[in-house]
């Protein structure tokens, strides 16, 4: 649902529900025969309200809630001794809070911070939950340093603060030049940052109908990159466009 109230304010809400129940029949090197049933469900619901107020641009608030929840039975016939029934919850709850605003007549200024608390309750993990809290601060210039030709200059820097990896800081740059009308060039580089998920980590599932057992490792450090690109778009006429992209990471 989208809805304009008045010219100050604009609110988007969404709900969305998944349900799957899947069915099988398995067999083990053994000769052992499994009934299996897996149901899963998938619930989110989303609110973003975007203000227009006195001394803003443009301000947005989002939350979200998302719920995973699966159910796993392998049922042995004729025997119990590898009968399974595992529960797995995954909650994840978020907001989100951005500003944009004009400095002077060639700079765009956007801030923006993100909370973030997700927790698991499965069967699968070696402890009987996990849980963690994410928060993030962020903040970008668009900056048209000329305006012909057009050049853009855009930095940003990103701070993250999670409750099992501490705190990371991402900085990026990105040139924008447009020497004529119908070209465009390209150029950036940054750091990116992602920690492990809760599956990386705690997750616990053992399979004897085929013998095997994944074991999450709680020692694992987030991953972290440096990313280059370069890029160039042509538009030599109104119904043709051409773009190449070179990039590293």
């Amino acid at each position: 649902i989208d809805v304009t109230l008045n010219e100050n304010l604009r609110l988007r809400s969404s709900v969305d529900y998944l349900r799957r129940n899947q069915t099988g029949i398995d067999s083990s090197a053994t000769g052992a025969i499994f009934d299996r049933q897996n149901l899963t469900e998938a619930f989110s619901a989303g609110l973003e309200p975007e203000f227009r107020l006195p001394g803003f641009e443009r301000l947005r608030v989002s939350a979200y809630y998302n719920l995973y929840r699966d159910q796993f039975l392998q049922d042995q016939r004729g025997a119990s001794a590898l009968d399974q029934v595992q529960q797995t919850r995954d909650q994840l709850a978020q907001i989100n809070v951005q500003d944009e605003r004009p400095l002077g007549m060639s700079h765009l200024f956007t801030t923006g911070a993100e909370f973030a608390y997700e927790r698991l309750d499965t069967e699968r993990l070696q402890s009987a939950f996990g849980d963690r809290v994410r928060t993030a601060l962020y903040v970008q210039d668009e900056w048209e340093a000329l305006a012909g030709p057009r050049l853009m200059i855009v930095p940003g820097l990103r701070a993250d603060a999670d409750s099992r990896f501490g705190t990371h800081v991402a900085p990026k740059l990105a040139l924008r030049l447009d020497p004529l009308d119908s070209l465009t060039l390209r150029a950036s580089v940054g750091t990116g940052f992602r920690a492990p998920d809760f599956k990386e980590l705690m997750l616990r599932f053992i399979n004897p109908a085929i013998n095997y057992e994944i074991l999450g490792n709680p020692n694992l450090r987030p991953e972290t990159s440096m990313s280059y690109n370069l890029g160039l778009e042509a538009r030599p006429t109104p119904w043709a466009w051409l773009g190449m992209n070179l990039y590293l990471n």
